[in-house]
């Protein structure tokens, strides 16, 4: 028989925002994402053009601002460290781009 062990959380992101403001409009971007990643899991993220696919993978790596939300690195709240506070934490995360139409129609 084998052990099971817990999993451990490896990204954790709890109501996670990222709004744009331009004059009397308000785009959100993201609003209000939670989501918990386990160490060793793969992860992707899939939805329509424009629906915030990589403002949410370029808030969790801190490549951009939150406007409001924490995002959570093995337990340690990151989300208003820099990146050059981050840089050992930030080469232990990977964040892949895929062109949609080859991955749906395969030559």
């Amino acid at each position: 028989m084998h052990d099971i062990k817990e999993a451990v959380q490896y990204i954790e992101v709890r109501c996670l925002k990222n709004y744009s403001f331009k004059g009397v409009w308000t785009l959100r971007a993201v609003d209000g994402v939670d989501l918990t990643i386990h160490a060793g899991d793969i992860f992707g993220i899939v939805g329509e053009s424009g629906c915030g696919k990589s403002t949410l993978g370029k808030c969790m790596m801190r490549l951009t601002d939150l406007t409001d939300g924490q995002v959570l690195f093995t337990g340690k709240d990151i989300s208003r460290q820099s990146c050059r506070t981050l840089r050992n934490d930030l080469q232990r995360m990977q964040m892949i781009f895929h062109p949609p139409i080859p991955a749906l129609i395969p030559s």
